[in-house]
């Protein structure tokens, strides 16, 4: 799921769902094997200042005086730039604003953003561009050695930000209306995976109602998502009348996707979610039995003759596409070997050209399969093991005690490793039934950047009956994953600015690595975590060499299932699943394995460096204490950590 990223500076039309939810996979087994794999001995490193630039930097910055007038001066600018970049991005839609706010008094330059849901039009898209290059400009005007520490870090992300975008500006040419308008199209809305229309309703069953405003705004909302359909269809009939392709099956899974949320009827999860949100607050809100009574059938009727309407008229336009059964990507056969690369840097948030990370995988890939085989040969029978939590997980989860009970058995581990957990508050609530097959087994919702103790965690119950991803899924998504993580974050920095901000391959990474560490954490063997991180680095290299393969250089179905056959057993709707899923989803993978691979390399140079004066605790709280942010400057920021520690 797309994660939290301004619409300023992104290039993209594209939903902001406030959300941290992954697209977690059951991690395949790689097959034994008692070849050997290719010696590699290239590495990847980035380039390094030389010892006298950095002594000039060092000197540098003791000769400023961040206490001086001028500095103080200097940081109240950025904070107001800060704060107005914030309120611009929030102001975009109410819808939009709900999603980040959750007591709306504190913002009253959001009281007349207007309600829509989203922009889908040519011209937003080219007025991006002219703010891309307005905030470039704004950036330059600052003196950054002025800046406090943690408005270095704001800029240094922002910086990073604007400069991809303004690349892919001059790239692009936008004097080339073609050129600039096939990027434009490589948007696409019918498709079952990450779909923002399949998610709206998930977000909006969360929002709450701290003030009757919140209630009217949640009506109005929701009037509005019957005119995003109408542009959703414009959008994609304008497209698909330029000979833009889709594949057929991704066709196919969107209808069958808003088929089985709209069959429910009036049992849908929106109205009774909403009954009760409405019940729960009703004395706070001093509500009368009457405005109650008027509210429930109100959203009762816009849900049954507006939304549900709406998104079947959606479906049906869908239907009358005729999708080509011989391709197998929304972006390859579409010339979108540019966008795919924007995708990388952008989501991800890494600054490696295709052919790097590919090479990267690659290597990761022999070095883990050396592993795998090596543990194998002393622990024939340690893929039985190595995934199992007994004592940490229910034979079957029922209801939510079921999960809160894994999860309170994890919280006691947290001190010896991490830093002072921030908050333990959190609601557990389940994907509706009717949205199961298009959601992850469970996802973390990002809380509002006013009110860091209101956490969701999302649970699929049809997708997380299999015990042996009960634990490692919840250490991703929960403790020490995304939760901790983002909340951590999020009350220790002033900043709401960066708070707005997240790079998957920053987060995804870290939630990979709470999966793996899960393993350490409850003690199981050496062997058993060496294999554990073997494997998963191992599986998701597979994974994004095959997106890769999928998106940037065209693979056909035939081509995915030759790749996969050297390493897994998997049926031909195992390789359908593979295939439709990176086909919808380009570059996702990608945000998981980077990632992880950034933060396990980096933790090696560190114990490597350390010796006896490392400190797994220390280096968490470097990781916890740089996020959210791009993984060349988390690289760059860890070097200097190095050299203070």
């Amino acid at each position: 799921m797309k994660s939290r990223k301004l619409l300023t500076y992104v290039l993209l039309i594209v939903l902001i769902i406030n959300t941290v939810a992954c697209t977690y996979s059951k991690t395949t087994t790689i097959k034994k094997d008692n070849k050997t794999s290719q010696e590699t001995t290239e590495t990847n490193d980035k380039d390094k200042k030389d010892d006298s630039d950095k002594e000039k930097d060092k000197e540098k910055k003791s000769n400023v005086d961040r206490n001086s007038d001028e500095a103080k001066e200097e940081q109240k600018k950025f904070n107001d730039f800060a704060h107005e970049e914030v309120i611009e991005y929030l102001s975009q839609s109410n819808f939009i604003a709900h999603l980040y706010v959750d007591d709306f008094t504190k913002y009253e330059e959001l009281k007349d953003a207007p309600y829509i849901i989203e922009n889908v039009d040519y011209d937003s898209f080219k007025e991006n561009i002219d703010t891309v290059k307005e905030s470039l400009n704004q950036l330059d005007d600052f003196n950054y050695d002025l800046l406090t520490d943690e408005q270095q870090k704001t800029y240094d992300v922002i910086s990073e930000e604007i400069k991809v975008a303004d690349d892919l500006i001059k790239s692009l040419d936008d004097s080339d209306e073609e050129k600039l308008k096939n990027f434009f199209y490589m948007k696409e809305f019918y498709t079952s995976q990450n779909s923002e229309l399949l998610n709206i309703p998930v977000v909006l069953s969360k929002l709450g109602f701290m003030h009757k405003s919140d209630i009217d705004d949640y009506i109005t909302n929701l009037e509005a998502i019957d005119g995003f359909c109408d542009e959703i269809i414009a959008f994609e009939t304008e497209k698909y009348s330029k000979d833009y392709k889709i594949p057929q099956f991704s066709l196919d899974n969107f209808i069958e996707a808003v088929d089985d949320f709209t069959a429910t009827g009036e049992n849908t999860f929106l109205i009774s979610s909403f009954d009760s949100r409405i019940d729960a607050v009703k004395t706070d809100l001093n509500l009368s039995d009457e405005d109650v009574k008027n509210y429930k059938e109100k959203n009762k009727s816009l849900i049954t003759d507006t939304i549900f309407p709406a998104y079947k008229r959606v479906r049906d336009h869908a239907a009358t596409l005729k999708g080509d059964s011989k391709i197998y990507s929304l972006l390859y056969p579409n010339n979108g070997d540019d966008y795919f690369e924007y995708l990388l840097k952008t989501n991800v948030g890494t600054d490696k050209s295709v052919e790097e990370i590919k090479e990267l995988l690659e290597d990761s890939m022999d070095e883990a399969y050396k592993e795998i085989q090596n543990v194998y040969l002393f622990h024939p029978t340690i893929d039985k093991s190595f995934n199992v939590y007994d004592d940490y997980e229910p034979d079957q989860i029922n209801d939510e005690t079921d999960i809160r009970k894994t999860i309170d058995k994890i919280l006691p581990l947290m001190p010896d490793y991490f830093p002072d957990v921030a908050t333990t508050n959190y609601l557990i609530n389940y994907f509706p039934d009717e949205l199961n097959d298009s959601m992850a087994p469970a996802a973390y919702y990002i809380p509002p950047i006013d009110n860091y103790e209101k956490n969701y965690v999302y649970i699929n119950l049809s997708s997380l009956q299999d015990s042996d991803t009960i634990v490692p899924t919840l250490a991703h998504e929960t403790f020490p994953g995304h939760m901790f993580q983002i909340t951590y974050f999020g009350n220790k920095s002033t900043d709401s600015l960066i708070n707005l901000y997240s790079y998957d391959g920053y987060s995804e990474g870290w939630g990979l690595y709470a999966e793996y560490y899960i393993s350490e954490m409850v003690g199981k063997s050496k062997a058993e975590c060496k294999f554990n991180r073997a494997n998963l680095t191992f599986t998701y290299c597979v994974y994004c060499l095959c997106d890769i393969g999928i998106n940037y250089e065209g693979w056909t179905r035939d081509d995915v299932d030759d790749f996969f056959s050297k390493y897994f057993e998997l049926s031909d709707e195992d390789i359908d699943d593979i295939v439709s899923f990176f086909a919808e989803s380009p570059a996702t993978y990608e945000c998981y394995c980077l990632g992880f691979i950034d933060i396990l390399t980096l933790k090696e140079k560190a114990k490597e460096t350390l010796g006896d004066k490392y400190s797994e605790k220390e280096f968490h709280t470097f990781i916890l204490d740089n996020g959210p942010t791009q993984l060349q400057i988390l690289d760059k920021r860890f070097d200097e950590w190095l050299e203070t520690y």
